[in-house]
Parts: C-alpha cells; structure tokens; sequence
C-alpha cells in the first residue's frame, strides 16, 4: 500500500474574527470535551474563541457556533532540560530548599518539577480552568478545561397568598413579561467515526481471525471440561454376558445418580424400585437408581443389575468381573477406624480413666473403667493385672494432647491457648512419633486427607503451618536415631518433651545409646516373654485418645502394695528352634500363659480392646491372631527377634518395637491368614511349593500340550486377548498373575517354557502366533495356560474353576511365596545334589539364584558395612567348578567411583536390620546407584558365563561395520530374505478390525507408541553389549552406506527410517556379535536382545563418545569430496583447512563511494571492484611499467618463500 500524502494546509498569521495573533501549528492532544475525535488534527489556537469558550461554560450557557470547532490557546511550551544521567533541578523558578540550594526535580515528571510545585501547579491549573495532563510520578490527577455545569435553581415553593389588591385611580402600567431561561443543551458524546475503506477489510479480516482463535480456545476448554467429568461405566446386565461399557457425561460430577443417564434407564427398564450392587471400598454394596453414589475420571464403576434383593449375579455369572476388580484402586486399611469427616476418636480402649475415688488397693475391685461417648452408656469395666496405687489423671479430649501436664488447661473456644507458637516443644517424643504415623495411616486410607496439611490438623488439633512443621521435621530427621529411640522409649513424660531433646542433642556424642537411662537396654530375649522392665520410676502412660502403643511399667515389685492375682509362667521354648516346613503346636508358647493371665475369661471383659485369643496378639500391630499361625508365620517370627526389642504396651505386655519396613510383611500376613487362610486351606492351596517338580511338570506340559496348542491358536482365550492387546492402536500392560505360585514358582514354569523352546524357536512358523513376538506368546499364552493345566492337576478342578483360582490365589501367591525365604529355599533346591540341572549349565537362569545365595552368609538379613572408610568393592567371582579365564580391566567395576561420592550426599542411619545403612538427601541421587547394583547381580554371571564383553573396543567398530558392506548389500538387494525384515513389515501391517473397531491406517501402525509397544521389540533393534555408544556407531555406519533413496520401492510398504533402524542396523550387530563369540547367527541374535541392560548399565550415553564423533567427522569428509569446492581444494595443494580455504576465496566487495560521479563508458562506474584479482591475472593490454611491478612482486614473494615464512597482509 503506498503512503498518504502530507496534508496541505495553509498557516494563518491573524484570527479572521479577532484578528489576534494566532499561535503556532501542532497537532491536537485530544483532551477536552469531544477530544478524542478531534485528536490527531493539525490546529492553530485562537484567543477569542477561549475566551468565548471559556465564558459560556462558566456561565452554563450554550457555545456559539462559530467558536464550537476552533482549537483553542495552545499553553506556554516548557522548555524540556536536556536529559541528564543524574539528577535535575526542579524546573518552578525560585524553588530551592531552607539552605538556598535548588530543590531536586523529577525526571518522570510531566513539568520536570519537585512534588510540591507539581501539585501547586495542579492547584493552579484547576483554578484557572487550564487543562493539565496527569503526573503519574507524583500521583497528581488530570486537570480538566472546563467546570462542571452548575446546578439549576432550586424549585420555588408556593408563593404567600397575596392581599387583594386596592383600587386605583389611573390604569396600571402595561407587565412586562420575564423571559424564560432557556436549559442548556444535553451534552452529547460525538460519536465514532466510520471507519476508513482502506483499513475496513483488514479489520474485518483480523477481527474473524480473532474470533475464531477465541472459539477454538473456548471450545478446547469445554471439552477438557467435558472429559474429566467423563466416567466409564461397567454394567452387568444379565448372568453370563459381557458387560455393557459405555462412557456418561456427569454434570454432576464427583456425585453421580443412575436415575440422570436417561439413555441408561431406558434401555435396561429400570424403575424407581431397581436394585444395583456397586463396588465401593472393597465390597458390593447395594443402591437403588437414585441413590447417589461418588465416582472418579479414569476408574471404572462397576455395576451389577440385581434380580430381586434376595438374589444377586455371582462372580462366575459376571464374565470379566473379576480382572476389572483386580484394576480396581487398592483400599488401604488400617486399624483406626473413621468415626466422622472432621473428627477422629480412637476407640475407648485407650480412653481408660481411673476412679476419683482413694486409691484402690484390693485386687477384687481394681478395674479400668472405660467411659463412653455417650453419658447414657454405662461404663465398661476391664480388669486388670495388678493393684496399683496412682494418682488419677483427667481424660483429654482433644485429638491428641499437646503434653501429659495433668494441670494445664486445653484452650476452647473461649480461652486461648497459652504460647500457641510454642506447643511443639512441650510435645513428648513418643507422641511426635506416634502422631506422625498416623498421619502416614491417614493418608494411605481417605483420599481427602491425601495432603500432609489436611492430616496434620485432624491428629495434632492445631493448626498447620508449614514453617514450623519443617523446621522440626527436619531437626528431626538429622538427630541420631539412638537418641530419638531413647526418648521415644521414656513415653509421654515432660523429661521426653522436644525441648529436652533438642537440649541433649547439642551435647549430644553417644551413638550407641539406644534407650532412657531409667529403661536400660534389654537383653535379647524371644519374642514371647514374660521378662520386665525395671524402671527407677513410673511415668505417665500417653493421654492421646489414638490407637499408639503405649509403654507402661508393669513391674510388680516396685509397688510395695502392688500384688498379683495370678503368677506369670515363664517362657521355656524358644522360636529359633523352630523349621520352616515344620508343624508347631501353638500352645507352647509363653506368651499365652501371659495372656490367659493378664485378660482372665469373664463378663467384664472390654468389647473394645484387642480381645486375646487362643493364639494371643501379634508383637507389633497388637492385633488377635485368630487362626492358627501357619509354618511361614512362625518362621517370620523367628527370624525378627533378633531385629526388633522390648516394648510393653498396658493392651500386649509382649509388644516389641521395630521399623515398619520390617514387620509390614509380616503383619500382612497374619492379617491374610486371619481372613483367608482357612478358605485358602480349605481349596487345597499348597503352603510350600516343591520348584523341583514344578520345572519338571512345566517341561511335561510343553511335551503333551503346549507343541499342539502352537498348531492351533485361534481358539484360545489367553492368546485372543493377547492378539487384542497387540492390535490396538495403544497397546494396553499385560498384567501378570502368578496365582498361589508366587513369584518364584511363576519364575520356575517360565523358565521352563523357555528353557524348551529354545533350541526350537527358529523351525516355529511366526505366522502361526503373529502379530506376537515369541517372547510375548511364552509370557501371555504359554505360561498362564501351562498354570491352569498345574492347577488343575494339582486340585483336580475344571479348567474353568482353574482360570478361577489363578485370579483368586495371586494375593496368596504374593504373601506365601515371593519373600527371601522362599527364594532361599528355592536355592536350596536347586543346589541339592538330586536335582538334575544342579551346576550342570552354566548359562541356565537358575544359576544366577544359586550364585546369589553362595554370596550370603548364614543369616537371613546379613548386616551390612557402612559405605564410609572402605575399600573399592571387590569384583563378584564365580565359583570354581564354572570360573570363566576371561581377563576383566579394573574398570568392569565403576561402582567404585559413584560410592566415594556417596559420604558427601548420605548420613549415617543404621537400622535394626542393617548397622550400615545411610540415608541420603534425597533417594533420586542414589537411585541409579541401587538400581544398577542390582542389574549388576542379576545379569553379570549371566554375562562372564557367555563370555560378553565387558570393554568392547569401539575405536575399531565402526571400521568393522564398514567391512560389512558387501553383504549388507548383497542383503539389501534381496531384503525379503531377512528376518528382521519379515517381522517388521507382520508387526507393522494394520490387521483387519475386530467388530466395533475402525481400521488402522499405515500412519497410525508407525506412530511411536507402536514402534516400541513393548520391551521386547526395544531389547531385540540395540546394540546389545554394544550399548548406546555402539547403537550410534552403528547408526552412523549404516545410514553411510545405504544413503536416502536406495531401493525404497522393495522396502514397501515399510519407510527409509523403519528399515534403516529396525532392519539393516541390527542385521549388522548380528554379524558383529558372530564374529565377536564365534556364535551361529540364532544365538547371536538372542544374545543381541538378552545383553541389551548389561551394554546400557556398562556403557551409558552420558557424555559425548571421541569414536562416535570419529566416525561421524569422516563420514562427513567423505561426502564432501563430491563437492566441486573439494576438489578445487585438493588441487590447490593449500595447507589451510578446506573451510578455511574456502573462506579465502571469497570475493571481497567494498561499497561503491555515491559521492564520485558516474560516467558513461567507464569500467569503474557503479560496479564491484574486485580486490583479490592479482596482477598477473590483468589483461595483457598493460603497459611495461605493470609488468615490471608484477615481476617485482614475484620475485619477492620468491624471497619470502625461500625463508619459510608467510606474509598474512599478501592479501
């Protein structure tokens, strides 16, 4: 668009109505009343018209016309100082300060004045009706050109009545009539100009694309709305069908009722009297359609239609219900129980109260009465052991009590706490940790008190305030654990308060005391045991009304008066006696003498407090073993005495104390077996499992099912699903279920099939279980298949109730044979002399276990040294009978460089079960370090005993691959006949759609979800022990000799990328891997994929690789030889660099002088003088005088040469 032209105006000298002098041209500002649409105008000023102006509006009266568009007197111009970096004076004449010194102005200032003269001339302007601008530096407001009109006169009241008048002798004169004031006009707001033609199409143009930006952003907003309040429902309709899975819109989401899906209601005939069970909190629970039930984006509601209310659609009708329960977001339950939202009352039995009365001194009447929360229940009266003379103590009922200072008054409403700032430190130790367990129950359990700052208030009672908190958690987390224990020990006492804690932890040197000096350390002793504490004194047992273990002195003879209603028999046995696989006799234990003599059988007996059963109370969560404990129970039992200590609780004389990460095993079991135990024995479920004949009967069932299975595979349920979960567009995790084998027994039945099918894989045709990989067919079809067939060998049951009790017996498999136990035991029968695979190969998986087991030491839970002051870690060694002679470097081990850097981002922590734990600042710092530990146990026997390479040499690999060539290309030409080639193009062929599903297209089959849909395929296309480092060698290789565009039509219908990545470059690691351990290329290629972790542990791409960058800069040199640049380069013979080289050739160009004037015909006029061009390249038409400069040029550059040195200002 080509720019308007300046507008013509013609300067006026004198006012053609006044003919004063008009002022100079400028450009209206657009103050004043209508000026905004005057803004922009060039205008001259006018003294008549201010002061016609000016007239009318103080007096109120309408503007005349002629004066209504004549710009008005343009203000004094202020002379602008020049700008300055420091500061200005104040530019009012004769501002100065008391001394005489001129008063600093404001820069931002729209006057370049101080404050008090900006405002005086704000007052100024006001009075004289003078607009002025606003002053932003110094708050001032604008000042407008005219006053506001004033008000109208007021309304006259009703005149007096008026005398009548008296006659007269001569006529009155003639009334004149008053004029009546006009009102002044309504000022009206001149309205917008119409836009211009040419602006008007771009504005509507841009204001579309405004509004559609708008729409789309306003839209996309509404359906992420839209999608979180989208649930996924579950409904089973009818016995014996699949479910009916449909997504609902719930506008009332999280709260949801049946009766609002109309389309719902409709189509299953529901009524106001229809009847749902709907899984919540772990359970069916039955609703009507408009109950209102919680529900949550991305986890399915289960719904289960319910004939009548005395029947209901079992699991086995309900086909898929129990795998979608098994999705399903695990319930966390603990003992303490929810009461209300906003309060949490623990149960009564840790509310016990004694009697105002005397002290009570006969055995028949002393009695814990428990009060209710409720006046109108009676008390609950719970004997107990001993007579004790005490001092009774008030019932705090708050959450939990600040201390155990019987005097002090708890704050309420009306009273404010005393130093509320300071309730922490008065806290007792054992409280503080008490507290803090509970919280961590609470926010494993209710989502609504997930955050650590809406649990806080509800077991402290205070309020959360972050600052505080953190500042003690983190005294607490650096103070010695022994201290912490030693005050934890000492209970709810004002001496264990944090006060006295943080006092002692200055002076603080002792790590090894572990407890008060009034609880001395106690021996070690069976987890039954009568044995007391003797304390100096009593203390105070806690006053918090949650479920805490509470220390208490049970010492009888500190009490003189203190008697026994019947005598305690000790404990004889001892649990470390016991066996694994052995039967015990649950009576022998102590303990019940203990329990049958601290809670005698009566009527009395508190409904509330863990009631004793014959098989007493578990040592640490304080809950009634019910049932027989098992074989494996005990053996826990055994096993944590030696890790755990005494920690009587008034509830379990025999409570020990220990970290939760010990004992959470074992709690959960005694839990399981309590509830599911007696079903589970009842089914025949095995509680030790024989690993031996499990290997042999796997190994059975690949003979006599597994090869016919493998010819016909379209009718089984396990590889149907599978095929599903492949042929989808996003493929979903395969969930592994183990059954009642646990772990290690799945581990065996896998190794197995494994172990078969090895020798065979490469005769299996692909077609027959495509689009699965083998290792897939084994891992979804195979094993789980290969499980049933045990199960129903084992239990003689249908095939349908064994797919049954593989989903049921998981949670029994987990808990009964996953732990250390059972993989020791599983070592142990692997290295029995009976059994036949016993150090017979040392490649077999089963190896490793044993390996691992020969490193142990006698005990279960070895103590560990402390990673401080020690040694390099010593490399692991095989033993003799299969020691490889294969010359490790000192760098197989890096370990060793990452653990001397952990003393400076860890502390000391030692725990029970490991004297030389330490705890770092933060578990992302040394997760790579355990993590690779690990992988190195598990993988670096395998590696040394298939003799991998721990140091490939990567200076001479990507020569190696070079030499390939050859066949490679020999390869390429016929690319069908690899085997790479053959699965990538099955795996990325889009399958015909299932009923209900739409078809793939080829862009969604290569999207990068489906490139690397599972482990297998990402193991399978690496570098294998050649790790990441080698995988980019290998990129660099191929791609150089099979550049874009070679034979891309037989590649079809897979691209350049898929075939280079997926096809070539692992075709090449093949060979590299044959070479490297003489392999065939079968075993070559399996150990391409199985060495995949060992080359990423080995040979992380963390840092920039000199042979990566090698082989890239000559690769590069390569390809550029084909340039012309190249090879004018080489014939050049120049030293320099070629891009250096090519630098200098450049031509130079200098601007051409627009001062020297052009001349027709001249060479030089208006053109680009080349300045690099030398003498001798001139045209021969020169005179002598040129030749003989350029001779002396030359032979200059002859002397200089001659010399060896090179003038660089040649040029």
């Amino acid at each position: 668009m080509s720019s308007e032209p300046d507008p013509q105006f013609e300067k006026r000298l004198n006012c053609t109505q006044c003919a004063s002098t008009m002022g100079a041209v400028r450009v209206h500002n657009g103050t004043g009343s209508g000026g905004p649409t005057q803004h922009g105008r060039i205008v001259q000023t006018d003294g008549e018209a201010f002061v016609a102006r000016y007239n009318s509006r103080r007096i109120g009266a309408p503007i005349p016309a002629q004066f209504v568009n004549i710009p008005l007197r343009l203000a004094v111009d202020i002379e602008v100082p020049v700008a300055i970096n420091g500061a200005i004076s104040c530019a009012a004449f004769g501002c100065v300060t008391a001394g005489g010194t001129p008063t600093r102005g404001s820069q931002q200032c729209i006057e370049f004045k101080c404050k008090r003269c900006c405002q005086e001339a704000a007052t100024d302007a006001t009075d004289a009706h003078k607009p002025r601008d606003p002053c932003k530096s110094h708050g001032v407001a604008p000042v407008s050109d005219y006053d506001h009109l004033p008000p109208g006169p007021p309304t006259a009241a009703a005149p007096p009545h008026a005398p009548a008048p008296a006659p007269r002798d001569h006529a009155p004169p003639p009334a004149r009539r008053a004029p009546v004031a006009q009102p002044p006009p309504a000022r009206r707001v001149p309205l917008a100009q119409p836009i211009g033609p040419l602006w008007r199409a771009n504005h509507r143009t841009a204001d579309t694309a405004k509004t559609a930006v708008e729409d789309l952003k306003t839209r996309r907003l509404e359906m992420e709305a839209r999608e979180k309040k989208t649930v996924d429902l579950r409904i089973f309709y009818k016995a014996g069908i699949q479910p009916a899975s449909l997504e609902e819109f719930v506008d009332t989401y999280p709260r949801l009722q049946i009766s609002s899906l109309t389309g719902v209601v409709e189509d299953l005939k529901l009524t106001p009297h229809s009847r749902l069970d709907h899984w919540s909190a772990g359970a069916f629970k039955t609703i009507y359609i408009e109950s209102v039930i919680h529900v949550e984006h991305g986890t399915p509601v289960l719904l289960k239609l319910r004939p009548s209310l005395t029947e209901e659609m079992s699991l086995d009708d309900c086909p898929g219900l129990a795998e979608e329960l098994s999705r399903q977001p695990r319930i966390y339950r603990t003992k303490r129980t929810h009461v209300g939202s906003d309060d949490l009352v623990s149960p009564l039995k840790k509310t016990a109260r004694i009697g105002s009365g005397p002290a009570i001194t006969d055995a028949s009447q002393a009695a814990h009465v428990l009060v209710d929360a409720d006046d109108s229940t009676p008390p609950l009266v719970l004997p107990i052991v001993a007579t004790v003379a005490v001092t009774p103590r008030p019932v705090v009922p708050r959450a939990i009590a600040k201390t155990s200072d019987a005097t002090r008054s708890h704050p309420t409403r009306s009273t404010k706490p005393d130093d509320p700032k300071l309730w922490i430190s008065r806290l007792s130790i054992f409280q503080w940790d008490r507290a803090w367990r509970a919280i961590k129950d609470m926010q494993d359990s209710d989502p609504l008190t997930s955050a650590e700052s809406a649990a806080f208030p509800k077991v402290f009672g205070e309020a959360y305030v972050k600052a505080t908190v953190s500042k003690y958690k983190g005294l607490w987390d650096t103070t010695p654990d022994a201290l912490k224990l030693k005050y934890i020990t000492m209970g709810d006492v004002p001496e264990a308060s944090w006060k006295c804690m943080l006092c002692e932890r200055k002076t603080y040197r002792d790590s090894a005391a572990a407890v008060h000096s009034r609880v001395p350390d106690p021996p070690s002793m069976p987890l039954d045991t009568n044995t007391t504490l003797h304390p100096t004194h009593p203390h105070t047992p806690p006053t918090s009304n949650l479920r805490f273990p509470d220390p208490m002195d049970v010492d009888p003879g500190f009490f003189p008066d203190a008697e026994l209603d019947t005598p305690l028999r000790p404990f004889t046995g001892s649990l470390s006696q016991l066996e694994f696989d052995g039967d015990m006799d649950p009576f022998n234990f102590g303990a019940m003498d203990v329990i049958a003599a601290t809670y005698p059988a009566g009527d009395s007996a508190c409904a509330h407090s863990p009631q004793p059963t014959d098989f007493g109370l578990c040592a640490f969560c304080d809950e009634p073993l019910r049932t027989k404990p098992s074989s494996k129970l005990l053996q826990m039992r055994a096993d944590l005495q030696e890790k755990t200590y005494p920690l009587p609780t008034p509830a379990n004389p025999n409570h020990r104390g220990a970290l939760n990460s010990l004992i959470s095993t074992y709690c959960d079991l005694h839990q399981y077996e309590a509830q599911h135990l007696p079903l589970a024995l009842s089914k025949g479920w095995p509680e030790t499992i024989s690993y031996c004949d499990l290997y042999d009967q796997a190994t059975t069932a690949c003979e006599e099912e597994l090869d016919i299975l493998l010819e016909d595979l379209s009718d089984n349920t396990f590889f149907i699903d599978a095929a599903s979960r492949a042929n989808s567009a996003m493929p979903s995790q395969f969930v592994r279920l183990t059954g009642y084998f646990g772990k290690f027994g799945y581990d065996r039945i896998f190794l197995a099939i494994q172990d078969y099918y090895r020798e065979i894989e490469a005769d299996i045709d692909p077609a027959s279980y495509a689009p699965l990989s083998f290792s897939q067919l084994i891992e979804e079809v195979f094993v789980p298949h290969t499980q049933i067939r045990l199960i129903v060998n084992e239990l003689r049951e249908s095939p349908d109730d064994a797919r049954k009790t593989l989903y049921e017996s998981s949670e029994f498999g987990r808990l009964f044979h996953s732990d250390v136990s059972d993989r020791a035991r599983l070592t142990a029968h692997l290295a029995a002399p009976s059994h036949p695979n016993a150090a017979a190969d040392p490649n077999a998986p089963e190896l490793r276990m044993e390996l691992e087991h020969q490193s142990e030491s006698e005990t279960r839970f070895p103590p560990m040294s402390p990673l401080y002051n020690l040694p390099d870690l010593p490399l692991w060694q095989p033993p003799p009978e299969i020691q490889v002679k294969i010359e490790l470097e000192t760098e197989v081990d890096p370990n060793s460089l990452l653990r001397d850097s952990l003393d400076a981002i860890s502390r000391a922590d030692p725990i029970p079960g490991n004297a030389g734990h330490r705890r770092p600042t933060s578990m992302m710092l040394v997760g790579g370090y355990c993590e690779k530990h690990r992988l190195e146990r598990d993988i670096f026997p395998r590696a040394i005993a298939g003799k991998w390479l721990f140091t490939p040499d990567f200076s001479t690999l990507f020569k190696r691959i070079l030499s390939l060539r050859p066949a490679l290309v020999l390869l390429n030409e016929e690319i069908e006949n690899s085997s790479f080639f053959r699965d990538e193009k099955a795996h990325y062929t889009p399958k015909p759609p299932q009923p209900g599903e739409q078809q793939m297209s080829m862009t969604q089959m290569l999207s990068v979800g489906r490139q690397y849909a599972s482990v297998e395929r990402l193991h399978a296309q690496g570098a294998g022990y050649y790790s990441e480092i080698g995988y980019e060698i290998f990129m660099v290789a191929v791609r150089f000799m099979f550049p874009d565009g070679v034979n891309l039509e037989h590649y079809a219908p897979l691209p350049y990328s898929v075939v280079l990545a997926e096809v070539l470059l692992p075709e090449a690691a093949v060979r590299i891997v044959e070479q490297d351990l003489e392999l065939s290329p079968r075993a070559a290629k399996r150990v391409l994929r199985e060495s995949y972790l060992f080359g990423v542990n080995r040979h992380p791409s963390t840092t920039e690789s000199p042979d990566v960058a090698a082989a890239i800069r000559y690769t590069t040199e390569v390809q550029q030889c084909v340039n012309s640049a190249y090879r004018s380069w080489v014939a050049s013979g120049s030293s320099l660099h070629l891009n250096e080289w090519v630098a200098l050739q450049k031509v130079k160009a200098e601007p051409v002088d627009s001062q020297i004037p052009r001349a027709q015909g001249l060479a030089w006029a208006g053109e680009v003088i080349d300045l690099t061009e030398d003498d001798s390249e001139d045209d021969s038409g020169g005179d002598v005088e040129g030749d003989e400069v350029n001779q002396a040029d030359s032979e200059h550059d002859a002397d200089v040469d001659a010399e060896g040195e090179i003038d660089e200002d040649c040029n």
